[in-house]
């Protein structure tokens, strides 16, 4: 049995709700800082804090039958007060804004049992999972909307919300209980093919209380899901393989209106080849695939800090991804991945064609990791890397035409196993992260003409961890 628990404390700002037009495009008077700051100092408050516990145990019966189990609970707590901008004004250097609180409370408990069958028929190894599973989340919501003066983005003036704030105009409890039972069975014929094919069963029923009009929304749902895969393991350390799955996920929260999301259906089509060269530490895999899902989340362009579904997007793409094991302790990791998203269906017929915002097409990364073993004098004991990330450009909203400047990134490590100093240390490692080394600005991502969003300048941060 392996318990797990953990607790984190946030005490921080919510997001930067930044104009198109003075980010990715450059106005009369420049672009907005990264470090201004458009939100009220005595009013703007993001604090968080989650904690959850549970367990994995497995027992083994005999050489046949094992069962396992998984248990865990998780609550949250959000107080998240907010001025955010919602697009620049006709002189091209105020932000106007609005006020946002929301006050919420999440619990969530799940519980999954699975058997394990180990057998032989004939010809035929087989490795047979069955299992059930619930889960249970309940979330409750308290959301206000105000006023607030706007913002001189070059020259700020702070001056507080606008009158006092209304009345909530979202006051919702949402729970959600769902059952599922799943069988699945990886087939061996010899050492070389493996067959895989899987189907699960969701029975989901859903509940909105609005605290506020008394009204509720109730809904079920159940739908069946399956997988199937095949692949051969090639004697040279060649795998080709193919697959297909549909899956089910319940979408948890509201529309701007109260309505409650209807869950996510998907499918995906994936084919690839693994390579793994016999008695190399070391491996490279391809794929292609298609994935299709119908009921996906999109930024409300009325209203940013809400969403809506959109009927369906599909995105076809390419992955390419290795690591390889140059010389002893010299890893080299990279990946290649395109993609090439796409509306389908849509309520506002504008929208189909167009790719959502926020996805690139591109992203690439390759990362440069050395360890320094025994043998290298003062270095034993050391482990340094460096890399460089990629994003290309992507939509800024569905629907036009304007997009997000892609982003060149570069990445450096170094740890210590402090072990190396006294016995007192073992099993210690100190360690420094730094990501974005050489502090690029960047537009991570357009939500909305209204709703962009800057990357991360460096980010350093170090560690202590012990093992035990």
């Amino acid at each position: 049995m392996t318990i797990q628990g953990f607790y984190q404390r946030d005490r921080t700002k919510g997001n930067q709700f930044l104009p198109y037009a003075a980010t990715v495009e450059e106005t009369p008077f420049g672009r907005i800082s990264t470090r201004r700051f458009t939100g009220e100092p005595g009013f703007d408050r993001f604090n968080r804090d989650q904690y959850g516990i549970g367990y994995t145990a497995e027992r083994r019966i005999n050489e046949t039958f094992s069962v396992r189990q998984r248990l865990r609970y998780q609550q949250t707590e959000l107080d998240c007060r907010q001025v955010f901008g919602v697009g620049l004004g006709t002189d091209q250097r105020s932000l106007d804004r609005s006020a946002f609180v929301d006050n919420r409370n999440l619990q969530s408990f799940q519980v999954d049992t699975t058997g394990i069958a180990r057998f032989v028929t004939g010809p035929l190894n087989h490795t047979v999972l069955a299992g059930i599973d619930y889960s249970f989340i309940r979330t409750t919501s308290v959301q206000v909307f105000g006023s607030a003066t706007p913002l001189d983005l070059f020259s700020p003036v702070y001056s507080g919300v606008a009158g006092p704030l209304p009345q909530p105009f979202l006051n919702n409890r949402q729970t959600v209980d769902q059952f599922g039972i799943y069988l699945q069975d990886q087939i061996r014929l010899g050492e070389r093919l493996v067959l895989t094919a899987g189907a699960r069963g969701d029975f989901l029923d859903s509940r909105v209380d609005s605290r506020g009009s008394g009204n509720r929304q109730q809904q079920s749902d159940s739908v069946p899901t399956w997988r199937i895969g095949l692949a051969y393991l090639a004697p040279n350390g060649i795998t080709p393989y193919a697959s297909y799955s549909t899956s089910f996920l319940p979408t948890i929260g509201v529309d701007r209106s109260g309505q409650a999301f209807i869950p996510r259906t998907a499918d995906q089509y994936e084919v690839g080849v693994k390579y793994q060269p016999p008695g190399f530490n070391s491996f490279i895999q391809a794929a292609a695939f298609q994935i299709t899902q119908q009921n996906a989340l999109t930024a409300d362009q009325t209203n940013p800090l809400f969403q809506v579904q959109t009927g369906e997007v599909r995105v076809r793409g390419l992955e390419l991804e290795g690591v390889a094991s140059l010389r002893r302790g010299l890893n080299l990791i990279g990946a290649v991945t395109y993609l090439d998203p796409e509306v389908t269906k849509s309520t506002v017929p504008a929208e189909v064609g167009t790719r959502p915002a926020g996805v690139p097409k591109v992203s690439a990364s390759l990362y440069l990791d050395q360890t320094f073993g025994e043998g290298n004098g003062i270095w034993t004991g050391f482990g340094i890397g460096a890399g460089i990330r990629f994003i290309s450009n992507s939509a800024s909203s569905i629907g036009e035409h304007q997009v997000v400047p892609s982003a060149t990134l570069v990445d450096a490590s170094a740890r210590y196993d402090l072990g190396r100093l006294s016995r007192f240390l073992e099993k210690m490692q100190i360690a420094l992260n730094v990501s974005n080394l050489f502090d690029t600005k960047y537009v991570a991502r357009c939500d909305s003409e209204t709703a962009c969003f800057y990357g991360n300048r460096r980010l350093v941060l170090g560690s202590l961890v012990r093992t035990w």
